[in-house]
């Protein structure tokens, strides 16, 4: 009996050995075609988040332009002051970062590409 859980136990070891040898050769295969789409999801959503960053930005500008349009800081004109702050507080910093991302995975995707899966297995 005990030999025969014995040999069980190493059919069944062998085999996961198998399909584990099986599935690390189909993601070698797979790994260049991966790579390009990992790179194209960099560039677009460094793209967007950079777009997002200068849309804040835009958006700040538009308000302390609207708020500097009357002689007297009313309330209305305050919230705008404060509005435009924030939004261009977040808005530079996001638009920042973002930029220089898009750039490297634009202009460098291999470097790119080796720091992101750096910070993946971090």
């Amino acid at each position: 009996m005990n030999e025969q859980l014995q040999s069980k136990l190493v059919e069944i070891l062998s085999s996961m050995q198998e399909a584990a040898k099986a599935t690390g050769d189909f993601a070698m295969a797979q790994l260049p075609e991966i790579a390009q789409m990992f790179v194209l999801y960099g560039r677009v959503s460094t793209i967007l988040f950079a777009i997002m960053g200068l849309a804040l930005c835009v958006a700040g500008l538009w308000l302390f332009r609207l708020a500097r349009r009357s002689d007297t800081m009313s309330g209305d004109e305050m919230g705008g002051v404060i509005g435009g702050f924030l939004c261009m507080f977040l808005g530079a910093p996001i638009f920042g970062l973002n930029l220089s991302h898009a750039l490297l995975v634009w202009f460098a995707p291999k470097v790119w590409l080796l720091k992101e899966i750096a910070g993946l297995l971090k």
